[in-house]
């Protein structure tokens, strides 16, 4: 699903954000009977979040939302409760209305933190910076090759 944003992102010619501060979302009856179960472009939160800060299309996941305003989209975690209300939706198509809360994404999750971390990853797999060989440390080596005298030791 996310390659499907990127890709509508890219066709679109638009921007994919990070949000800055958290929204809280009202679920009401009306956005409840517009939703379509399991259909991420038209579920109870993507009505109620194109209602109250009209936007073009929402796309809702199970973890993330995008908004799409007619030059960005914007990307948001959901919060908890939101989460169990797309799940509530999505198996039985009856959710209660009331708020709930789309949040910004920490910094090591945000886009570009998860892009540098990949780009790092991928140099040099399990060496160490620098491409050198790893140090070998002898643990146990005296226990292997030579019995201890117990009395010594006390």
């Amino acid at each position: 699903m996310i390659s499907y944003i990127r890709e509508m992102a890219k066709r679109e010619k638009l921007r994919i954000e990070e949000a800055d501060h958290q929204i809280s979302v009202e679920l009401l009856p009306a956005d409840i009977r517009a939703g379509v179960r399991k259909n991420a472009k038209s579920c109870v939160i993507a009505a109620a979040l194109k209602r109250q800060l009209r936007a073009v299309s929402v796309h809702v996941l199970p973890s993330k939302s995008y908004v799409q305003f007619k030059d960005r989209l914007v990307r948001f975690k959901n919060g908890a409760s939101l989460r169990r209300a797309v799940e509530q939706f999505d198996l039985t198509g009856v959710v209660e209305p009331g708020l709930h809360k789309l949040l910004p994404h920490g910094p090591t999750q945000r886009l570009n933190a998860m892009r540098a971390n990949w780009k790092d990853k991928r140099k040099g797999r399990h060496m160490p910076t620098g491409g050198g060989k790893r140090a070998v440390r002898p643990l146990g080596v005296r226990s292997l090759f030579e019995p201890i005298d117990v009395a010594q030791v006390r």
